[in-house]
């Protein structure tokens, strides 16, 4: 997220941030740079969602989360055009650094 954005917001880098759109709402550490534009967010995809139930919060951060069933194609990607709010998280839920995760395994060999 561009600095000035994110000092606007009272924000700074490593806070815990609510990205929502109207198709969901994921939580991420906020990263500040000058390197992106003013207005525009970045949320690194590749993600599997995974939803607080209590809340409906995907605290995996999922972009799928944010973009809903937009149809690609044609040169169009969804991600590319979804209007999100960031807003500093201050609710229950605590988010650890996706490293300390354990690893999903989607095909295991046996």
């Amino acid at each position: 997220m561009n600095s000035m954005d994110a000092h606007a917001l009272g924000l700074e880098t490593g806070d815990l941030v609510k990205v929502s759109s109207r198709h969901g709402v994921v939580l991420r550490h906020v990263y500040l740079t000058d390197r992106i534009m003013p207005g525009v967010v970045a949320l690194g995809e590749g993600a599997w969602a995974q939803v607080d139930e209590a809340s409906g919060i995907d605290i995996a951060g999922a972009t799928n989360t944010l973009n809903g069933a937009i149809p690609t194609g044609q040169g169009h990607q969804g991600w590319n055009t979804c209007n999100v709010k960031v807003e500093k998280y201050e609710g229950p839920l605590n988010l650890e650094p996706d490293f300390t995760w354990d690893p999903r395994v989607a095909i295991k060999e046996v």
